[in-house]
């Protein structure tokens, strides 16, 4: 029978050196949290900390050497006192040897082969009912606590070299261990549950405090059966697709939420299925292999400010864009909410433009959007696609200058020679006999907002072809560099790739401007 505390009921429950664990009324909420439960004993969830190597037999192998938080059973295991600590923490019914850790490690070794790479596994602590593994969860930090304590009293280890990795679940066990050593230079959330956790107080859950800089992925906070969080967390809280419902991901309907899986509701070794919470760790781990494509977050108040074109510059100076990764900001304000858009499959990252639509002057006004395939000097193109491929439509007047974010996919153009323009409009039903819907465009404007490594490039702005500026509903027109001498059309063949943040939909078109 589980025991169940409720209410304004509080209990300890204490694990020989590890310390004790206090539950009181701020762990309560009648809605939220209606029932903790007092954790296991630490001898039932065993908790393992595994210090994976590259096999040098097997490159394409690791090894989970496994150790205690005893300096020797440390040292005995391969640490290496002259690199950086990362701890990665596996969510709720996973477990240390999961497929994303060992991803993850495989891509930081292969780059800092002597880099200390601990995951912990917690897997018989995690096992469903939910409730009990997110109690069990405080445990394993205290076991994680302890190994600090260890290596900072016997190797003299500096918290500025630890970086904590944790998702789902794990993120909170993260800032359970920063709530005893804040010094921690960097906390990593992925995906941080939100069932329990969110709206509590700062102490149930991770929060900016944990470390010296914390930042969060949000990417499954879609309905009652997500797995994620809404709340900002961290310093840099970075909402993926606005955190939502992830492109190419199905929609969860038949399955329970989080707190009803039972022992019975998987089958051994299986884990709590959820597309978008685990985008959470591929995201990471493409944005740490070093591509020259980086997940671009871009400052703004909210979503729907972001959509509309209110956040479209990348001043890196005052923080307005940030990257998620191996990255780390000081002096970063907390739970500052950055903005970026993916494809719905890998390679995920897309390049970031801000597009500036200069329309003709009249009193017209125009209900559509704008899409544009991009040339480069190389004859590489690529199409552009508005942030959210669900929220397009927008109202235009004459005069105007209208700016927006588009997102552009791999690979990165060099300087633009033209471009496709495509104006979008739903037909009027008068126009399907008398008329044809045009929009008239004055210039178009491109500006790459870079990497973050302070490569943004100079606006670069196109001026339609030929002394017209009309562009007809559903067709491309040609824009090339104002001034260029654009009388002619290019006959340059190329080749574009197209992408939707919504769909993995992806085709080679061979055209002729």
């Amino acid at each position: 029978t589980l025991n169940l505390i409720l209410s304004e009921e509080s209990f300890s429950k204490c694990f020989e050196e590890l310390g004790c664990i206090e539950t009181n009324s701020r762990w309560y909420d009648s809605k939220l949290r209606p029932v903790n439960l007092p954790p296991v004993d630490r001898h039932i969830i065993k908790t393992d900390f595994l210090l994976i190597k590259l096999n040098k037999s097997h490159s394409d192998n690791l090894l989970y050497n496994n150790m205690m938080a005893k300096y020797n059973s440390i040292v005995s295991a391969g640490y290496n006192n002259d690199s950086d600590i990362i701890i990665l923490i596996h969510d709720f019914t996973a477990n240390g040897y999961t497929g994303w850790v060992k991803h993850l490690a495989k891509v930081v070794l292969d780059k800092t082969p002597h880099k200390n790479i601990i995951s912990v596994d917690w897997q018989r602590g995690a096992e469903p009912p939910y409730d009990q593994a997110i109690s069990n969860a405080r445990v394993v930090a205290l076991e994680i606590i302890l190994l600090l304590k260890e290596l900072k009293e016997k190797a003299d280890v500096d918290f500025s070299q630890v970086h904590v990795i944790g998702h789902g679940v794990g993120a909170h066990i993260a800032g359970y261990v920063g709530t005893t050593y804040n010094s921690i230079k960097k906390i990593t959330g992925l995906d941080p549950s939100g069932p329990r956790f969110e709206g509590l107080p700062d102490l149930v859950k991770l929060n900016p405090t944990d470390a010296k800089y914390v930042e969060v992925l949000h990417t499954d906070a879609y309905d009652s059966r997500s797995q994620g969080a809404r709340e900002a967390m961290g310093h840099s809280d970075f909402y993926v697709n606005n955190g939502l419902q992830q492109p190419d991901c199905p929609m969860n309907t038949t399955f329970p939420e989080l707190i009803s899986i039972e022992r019975n509701s998987l089958n051994g070794g299986q884990i709590s299925p959820g597309c978008n919470h685990k985008r959470a760790f591929k995201y990471f781990i493409e944005a740490v292999t070093g591509q020259d494509c980086v997940f671009l977050g871009i400052k703004c108040d909210s979503y729907e400010d972001f959509n509309d074109g209110k956040c479209t510059s990348c001043a890196n100076s005052n923080g307005t864009c940030r990257t998620f990764g191996f990255t780390t900001y000081k002096n970063a304000v907390a739970k500052s909410s950055f903005f970026v858009n993916t494809a719905g499959h890998p390679p995920y990252c897309l390049y970031v433009y801000r597009v500036t639509v200069s329309l003709s002057p009249g009193s017209d006004t125009y209900f559509g959007y704008f899409d544009f395939i991009l040339i480069d000097d190389r004859t590489h193109a690529s199409q552009a696609n508005l942030a959210d491929a669900n929220f397009v439509d927008r109202e235009f007047h004459g005069g105007s200058k209208n700016t927006y974010v588009y997102y552009v996919q791999p690979p990165r153009l060099s300087k633009l020679k033209e471009a496709k323009v495509r104006w979008n409009e739903k037909k009027k039903i008068y126009c399907f006999i008398y008329c044809k819907q045009v929009i008239n465009v004055d210039w178009v404007s491109f500006k790459f907002l870079g990497t973050g490594k302070n490569d943004e490039r100079e606006e670069e702005k196109l001026c339609p072809m030929g002394d017209k500026t009309e562009v007809e509903n559903g067709s491309y027109r040609t824009f090339v560099r104002c001034g260029s001498g654009n009388d002619t059309l290019s006959s340059l063949p190329y080749t574009t790739t197209t992408s939707r943040t919504s769909s993995s939909s992806q085709s080679s078109t061979n055209m002729t401007g």
